[in-house]
């Protein structure tokens, strides 16, 4: 009997030393890439020759209560209004959605596609911009943006 405790305990033992060995190990790791992030975040990559030009898209379908923040908030960035633009594509709306967007300041796009879907309305929003732009931006109706967002 005593053997076996013995064997028990000894069990018990290297069980509770893999479980420090392995919790040792997941530290090291952990202290090894946080420094390693922290190297990295400090260096910051070269600034472009100009500031970026920027297309937002706003992907709406029966918003109508909604569009005028987001389009407020888009045309509101601290952020040159040369280099941004806002379009609005009201995809197979049955509401006054396109008219409330260009109430509010965006440009609007009409869409009505037999399939339903954001990429559709997607897709109409980058084709409206062509060529010209750095970065494309995608946004849904009702989300809110702050004003720094672009810088």
């Amino acid at each position: 009997m005593r053997q076996v405790l013995r064997t028990l305990r000894l069990t018990i033992r290297a069980g509770q030393l893999a479980i420090v060995a392995v919790s040792l190990y997941q530290s090291a790791i952990t202290i090894a890439g946080y420094r390693k992030y922290r190297r990295y975040r400090e260096v910051r990559p070269e600034p472009p020759e100009g500031l970026p030009r920027f297309g937002l898209v706003v992907c709406a379908r029966n918003e109508e209560d909604v569009i005028a923040r987001i389009v407020a908030d888009l045309l509101a960035q601290d952020y040159p209004a040369e280099l941004r633009d806002v379009v609005v594509v009201a995809h197979n709306c049955s509401d006054n959605t396109a008219s409330a967007a260009a109430r509010a300041g965006a440009r609007v796009i009409e869409h009505y596609t037999a399939a339903a879907g954001k990429a559709h309305a997607i897709e109409a929003g980058r084709l409206a911009f062509g060529p010209g732009y750095d970065f494309i931006g995608v946004f849904d109706a009702d989300a809110r943006v702050a004003p720094g967002m672009l810088t």
